[in-house]
């Protein structure tokens, strides 16, 4: 067995073609997430509970709304929700081990 590469670069050398999951599982979005429903509640009136949502993060947002909100709210808070994340939650997201040393290979 070939030894462990120890960085993403030493990994790729010689590799003709490479493949990544690019789900976003090369960032931490939670931080990112708690920021977005933290201004969910504030702007639109609800209670939440930010830690357990996170905690939970992988179903679908409205889906994970529905456990907070009443249905008819689901729509506004998800545009809320949607807004924020990408306006002042993208600020919070953080890379994952690894994930900018991979980046950085394949764009080398």
């Amino acid at each position: 067995m070939p030894p462990h590469p120890t960085t993403a670069r030493t990994a790729l050398q010689g590799v003709g073609a490479i493949g990544a999951d690019l789900d976003l599982t090369l960032i931490d979005t939670r931080a990112a997430t708690a920021h977005a429903l933290h201004a969910v509640n504030d702007r639109c009136g609800e209670a939440i509970d930010v830690e357990a949502f996170v905690a939970r993060l992988g179903p679908p947002i409205r889906q994970e709304l529905a456990r907070w909100v009443p249905a008819d709210r689901i729509p506004r808070d998800v545009t809320v929700f949607r807004e924020c994340f990408v306006t002042e939650g993208i600020d919070h997201l953080e890379s994952l081990p690894g994930a900018l040393d991979l980046v950085a290979a394949v764009a080398a």
